[in-house]
This record gives C-alpha cells, structure tokens and sequence, in this order.
C-alpha cells in the first residue's frame, strides 16, 4: 500500500507544480497587461504560451490546489508564522489567477464547491468565516468591471436575443454558440438513439450535420462538440453512457462523505459541475486530471487525511 505521506507529498508536489506554472507565465504576458478588456486573454496566451490549457481546465487545476491549501493548512497554529507567510503566498497566487483568468464555468464551480466545503468542513465561528471570505471574494469579482460584463451583461443579453447571431464579442460569442450547440443537442437526443447513442466515431458528425441543417457555420466549420459531458455521453453512448458516467462521479462521491473526506468531495463538485460546460473527458487533460487524482485522493481519504504538517 502506498504510504500517507507519499500520499500527501504528491499532492503538494502537484500544487507546487500549478502554482510555478503560473509565474511562469508572467514573463509571456504582452504588455497590454492592465488593460481590462485583455486581461483574460493575455493571461491565457501565456498559458498557452507554456502548455496550451484549456481555461476551464486551468481553472479547475487552481481550485482544487486552493481547497488542497485549505484542507491541509487551515486553521493554523499563530506561533507558525513562517508557513502561514507561504500558504497566505499560495492562496494568493492562485485566487489571484483564477479571478484573472475570469473562466464563468471555473468561477460557477469554486464558488459552489466552496460553499459546500465551508458547511461540511466547517461549523460556527469557522463556517462564519469562511462564508464572509466567499462574499469577499464574489464582491471582487463582480466589482471588476470585465468581470461585470462577463458574468451579467453578456448572459442578458444573449438571453433576451439582443444580440446578432453572428456575434463575435469574445463575452458574448461563447454563450451564444453554447445555446446553438445545446438547440442542435437536444434535438438529437430521440429515440432509438437515446439507448445506445451514435457511437464514439458517428456522434460529432450527426452534430456537424446538424449545424448545417440549422445554418449554424461558424459551428460547422469549427466541429464544436457538445460542450457538456453529460449529453456527449447520451450522443456517444446513449442512456446507458449517461448513466456509467454519473456512477464515475457518484461512487467516489459517495466514498468521501463515508471517510469524510471534504477534499475529495469538492474535486467530484468541481468536475462535475465543469463536466456540464465542457466535455472534460473528451480533452486528454482532463482525462488525465480525473485518472490520477481522483484514485490518489480516495487513497488520500483513507490514509492521508490523518497525516498534518
């Protein structure tokens, strides 16, 4: 059996790796880099500029490594200054990166999964606390004015249809393509379809066929996917698909609240509420993301939960 600390040190070593990532990628930003509407795309072309991460999936890799800091660190002892100084530095790098990179599938997840870490991790003063530190944080974000248009202005008016369908508006484009792709998804999903899918190699192109039908070109031409797990594995595989991979999230779900591991429960929330906005297994990053991790965390929740620094 793999040792607690082995355990322990992976993890760290895997936050470590994030947190370097993304200094690094400072010296790649262009020098535009205060001007709001090039925030998030210039923090993205640095990442590009190192690993070509998708921002979701950047995103995802930054709250899991915050809730990891927390889970592992919180609440310190006063007399440890010294590692207060470089978990404060941690948390700070990484907050300050996943508000910069300003992904709305990333910023919807942290936010839900850390509610639910501060209810099941926490109780009173503590779960007070760490409340306030999420309104702080939602505040900031909603404060920055590109984060405003992002998050409000963009969704109303693609809601509403205010804007031209042939939009290129980076805050608006993504979301308007987002309700075509779903449109041309939903009408897929019949019968007898439904039960066994269109297979893994048939699916993408009933979906491009689709595009065309509704005189979507830009989608056509880009072959998007479905941009949600959960109806790719219906057009994939059908109900059956669903299903097995709802069991993937569910199983080791349900093997956190059982060893009470809230670390583990909110890795599941953050790919699973992820897996609504992209087709995170389809992207080999985010295969991979879930294969390692989710294996060493259920390990993590037997044996290292107990191992503190």
């Amino acid at each position: 059996m793999i040792d607690a600390k082995v355990i322990r040190y992976t993890l760290i070593s895997f936050v470590a790796g994030v947190v370097i990532l993304n200094l690094a990628s400072l010296a790649f930003i262009s020098q535009n880099l205060w001007d709001p509407k090039n925030l998030q795309s210039n923090i993205i072309l640095a990442n590009n500029s190192i690993v070509q991460i998708h921002p979701a999936f950047v995103s995802l890799y930054l709250s899991f490594c915050i809730f990891f800091l927390i889970d592992q660190y919180f609440p310190l002892q006063t007399t440890n200054r010294s590692k207060l100084g470089w978990i404060l530095f941690g948390l700070i790098i990484l907050s300050t990166y996943l508000i910069w990179i300003n992904s709305r599938t990333g910023i919807l997840s942290f936010c839900i999964a850390f509610l639910f870490y501060s209810f099941y991790r926490f109780k009173a003063k503590a779960r007070i606390i760490s409340l306030s530190i999420l309104t702080v944080f939602l505040l900031i974000i909603f404060s920055v004015p590109f984060s405003r248009e992002r998050f409000f202005v963009a969704p109303q008016k693609v809601l509403s249809s205010e804007v031209s369908t042939t939009s290129t508006d980076p805050n608006i484009y993504p979301i308007l393509a987002r309700k075509q792709i779903l449109e041309c998804s939903f009408e897929l999903i019949k019968w007898p379809s439904i039960l066994y899918g269109y297979g893994t190699g048939d699916y993408r192109d009933v979906l491009r066929d689709s595009f065309q039908k509704h005189g979507y070109v830009s989608l056509y031409e880009q072959s998007l996917d479905e941009h949600n797990e959960y109806i790719s594995q219906i057009h994939k595989h059908g109900v059956i698909g669903l299903l097995l991979f709802v069991a993937l999230l569910f199983i080791p779900f349900r093997y956190a609240i059982r060893y009470k591991s809230p670390l583990l429960a909110v890795f599941i929330i953050l790919f699973a509420i992820s897996a609504l906005f992209e087709n995170v297994l389809s992207a080999q990053k985010g295969v991979t993301f879930f294969a390692l991790l989710c294996p060493l965390l259920m390990l993590y929740a037997r044996k290292g939960d107990n191992v503190k620094p």
